[in-house]
C-alpha cells in the first residue's frame, strides 16, 4: 500500500525489517541491525565479527586461488581464478588482480569474493 502511495520500496522494506527485528529482539537490536546493514552494503565496510579460520600451508606459502578454495570462498581454484579476473576478489578491502599472488604463513586477512562472501583466514605453517 505504501509503495502504491509513492513511497520508495527500499524504505518500506527497511521499515518492515526494523519492525520484525524489534518484535523478536528489541528496539536496540533493530537499530544495530540497520546500522550494520548500512555499513556493510551502502558504505561497503568489512564485517568485524568474522571468526578466524586457520589454514595450514607449506613454508613457501600458498597461491591466492588455493587460499580462496581452502577457505571455502570458492568451490575450485578455477572459480577463484575467474573471480580474480572479474575483479571480484579483495584482501582487506584491496582488489586482487594477480593470479600468482603467494600468501606466506603468518598472513591474517579478511578475504572477500563478490559482495557477500567474506572470511577471515589465518595462514600458519604446516607442522613437519
Amino acid at each position: 500500500r505504501r509503495v502504491a502511495e509513492g513511497r520508495n520500496p527500499r524504505d518500506v522494506k527497511i521499515e518492515l525489517a526494523k519492525e520484525i527485528v524489534a518484535r523478536f529482539h528489541g528496539p536496540a537490536a533493530s537499530e544495530l541491525a540497520l546500522a550494520n546493514f548500512i555499513a556493510r552494503f551502502r558504505e561497503k565496510a568489512l564485517p568485524t565479527d568474522l571468526v578466524p579460520k586457520v589454514l595450514a600451508v607449506d613454508p613457501g606459502g600458498l597461491k591466492i586461488a588455493n587460499v580462496l578454495k581452502e577457505g571455502g570462498l570458492t568451490s575450485s581454484t578455477s572459480e577463484a581464478n575467474r573471480k580474480i579476473d572479474e575483479g571480484a576478489v579483495r584482501i582487506d578491502g584491496q582488489r586482487v588482480s594477480d593470479r600468482g599472488l603467494m600468501l606466506a604463513p603468518g598472513a591474517d586477512h579478511v578475504f572477500q569474493v563478490g559482495s557477500r562472501h567474506f572470511a577471515r583466514l589465518q595462514l600458519v605453517e604446516k607442522p613437519r
